[in-house]
């Protein structure tokens, strides 16, 4: 029963598919064709700015990863920094690596109050195979008039 199982598995085929196993290629057709192994985290970067392109502080940003039927697979939530500058991130990407269905969700709201102004919130759907790879992703937020 061993020979026939080492045979198989060491067959001109079996080794053909498993080098490209190892190389990282897949053969499903719900997953996403790449080369080399998967990384083990992803992030992204938003710089939020108000129309006259000034960076926001505060505004806290939600990053909702969801696969198929919107099931939300991942949530992170950060704060912009004094430049406006967020850092979402997945840090485990082992059981949730996105796909083509993959949708990220991310939302933008004031919950400072007056402190730094006060701005409209923002909700953005991004496809997985649609995110900007390696660029910022850029939110310009409407700033609310104080009434007095």
């Amino acid at each position: 029963h061993l020979n026939y199982i080492l045979m198989k598995y060491f067959s001109k085929k079996g080794m053909f598919y498993s080098l490209l196993g190892l190389l990282g290629f897949s053969c499903s057709e719900n997953e996403m064709l790449m080369y080399g192994p998967m990384p083990t985290s992803l992030s992204f970067s938003t710089h939020v700015t108000d129309h006259s392109d000034q960076p926001i502080k505060g505004i806290r940003t939600i990053m909702e990863v969801s696969g198929e039927n919107e099931t939300t697979l991942v949530r992170d939530t950060v704060f912009t920094d004094q430049n406006g500058m967020a850092y979402n991130k997945i840090s485990d990407t082992s059981s949730c690596y996105p796909d083509e269905q993959t949708k990220f969700t991310f939302t933008y709201d004031d919950v400072d109050g007056t402190e730094n102004g006060l701005y409209e919130s923002k909700t953005e759907e991004i496809a997985f195979k649609d995110l900007p790879t390696g660029d910022i992703i850029t939110v310009k937020l409407k700033e609310i008039e104080n009434e007095k």
